[in-house]
């Protein structure tokens, strides 16, 4: 007698991925030279700062629109944003600027 218990169902196979080999691979050592932050010394926010006509930018840091991801203008006095900066792209709001979320954190 069953008892009311519903009978089990066979497996299906290949349900799941089969596991990946062992011992795991070791992560990497090091990051690659983008996670390296002591490289863009020189990615910088102008100063002093620049904001768009609707007031974004400059890292938020005086802003009067806030963003959920903080950038500013690059300094160019450094050097060429795009050799200062390696995530720099150019402004398409204010022509000759260019923009990074790197320069927030390393200046």
């Amino acid at each position: 007698e069953d008892a009311g218990i519903p009978p089990k169902r066979p497996k299906k196979a290949g349900k799941y991925p089969p596991f990946p080999p062992f011992p795991f691979p070791p992560p990497p050592r090091r990051c690659p030279n983008k996670c390296d932050l002591d490289l863009y010394k020189k990615c910088t926010c102008k100063s002093p700062a620049v904001y768009t006509k609707d007031g974004r930018g400059n890292c938020n840091v005086g802003a009067s629109k806030l963003d959920l991801r903080v950038w500013c203008y690059v300094d160019d006095s450094e050097g060429d944003p795009e050799d200062v900066c390696p995530d720099a792209l150019p402004s398409k709001s204010k022509p000759g600027y260019w923009w990074s979320r790197i320069a927030c954190i390393t200046g």
